[in-house]
C-alpha cells in the first residue's frame, strides 16, 4: 500500500472523505472509486472500521501505473 499518496486530492476520486461524511450525516451511503481504474479506494486495511484515518490508499492499479511512471524517469 503506497503511503505517501492520499486520493482525497486525486481528480479521478469520485468523492473525497469530507464529501462522504457529508452524505453520511443525511443517511447516504457512498464507496470512494477511482473513476480513472473503476476500482474501490479504502483507508488503511488494518485500521479499526470507527476510527479510521482519512486518508485514502491507491487501488493496486494506480500504484502500479505510477511505478511505471518512476521507473522510466530515472
Amino acid at each position: 500500500m503506497n503511503e505517501t499518496v492520499d486520493c482525497n486530492y486525486c481528480p479521478c476520486l469520485n468523492i473525497t472523505e469530507f464529501e462522504q461524511d457529508r452524505l453520511k450525516i443525511n443517511g447516504i451511503r457512498e464507496n470512494h472509486i477511482c473513476l480513472k481504474y473503476g476500482k474501490r479506494v479504502i483507508h488503511n486495511i488494518n485500521a479499526n472500521i470507527k476510527n479510521h484515518s482519512p486518508r485514502l490508499y491507491p487501488c493496486d492499479e494506480c500504484v502500479a501505473d505510477m511505478d511505471r511512471k518512476e521507473n522510466t524517469n530515472e
